[in-house]
């Protein structure tokens, strides 16, 4: 099981922007910053609620982090080339230094956006992202109360997908709602993407 508390709140600078020099240590070729007006923005693959389910569920509190009692807005910046990767992660100004590794660590395992295009040709745009860690209800450790909807609804939808869609036992489903109340309590399950969360602990 993953060591971490977690709660995020997500928000993204929009894109809109203009050629400039290689101020990223960027490849060759134009590359469009936040600024002025672009012709297609760049997409996350499935849109702008599945990034921020991408995010929900990567941006996480480490324990050292948490009892460090850090919080705040880790900003962080990166490059959506022509081909739709991701390159080029930086923090712009951290936290701390474990939020603002998980920062990057989600940002380099992002899959392939839809790349932005001017005159109808893919180009290199840098994004900016701000994200939010706080510390509200949160103690290292301590599993809260189930909020109503986890209690109730979302617990009945969590373990059916557990069971049927991932076919997890009745002790990993039970150890992953644990992990979820502790950490997504103020979230609904459309806010989380299980297919990222169980990539790695399918049996």
């Amino acid at each position: 099981m993953k060591q971490f508390l977690f709660l995020f709140l997500f928000s993204a600078c929009s894109i809109i922007a203009c050629p400039q020099g290689d101020t990223a240590a960027h490849s060759p070729g134009n590359m469009y910053l936040p600024g002025t007006w672009l012709e297609e923005q760049p997409s996350f693959p499935g849109g702008e609620e599945a990034r921020m389910r991408y995010t929900n569920t990567n941006a996480v509190y480490s324990n050292r982090a948490l009892e460090a009692g850090a919080e705040g807005k880790v900003f962080i910046t990166f490059i959506i080339e022509e081909d739709g990767s991701v390159t080029h992660p930086r923090i712009l100004r951290g936290v701390h230094h474990d939020l603002d590794s998980i920062c990057l660590r989600m940002i380099t395992r992002m899959p392939r956006w839809h790349p932005g295009t001017q005159r109808h040709k893919p180009v290199a745009v840098q994004f900016n992202l701000p994200v939010k860690f706080s510390l509200k209800g949160r103690i290292p450790g301590v599993t809260p109360k189930p909020s109503v909807y986890w209690a109730g609804t979302g617990k009945k939808l969590f373990y059916q997908k557990c069971s049927d869609a991932y076919r997890l036992t009745v002790y990993d489903c039970d150890c992953w709602y644990n992990f979820i109340v502790r950490n997504y309590n103020d979230l609904d399950l459309v806010s989380i993407d299980l297919d990222e969360m169980f990539k790695n602990f399918r049996p």
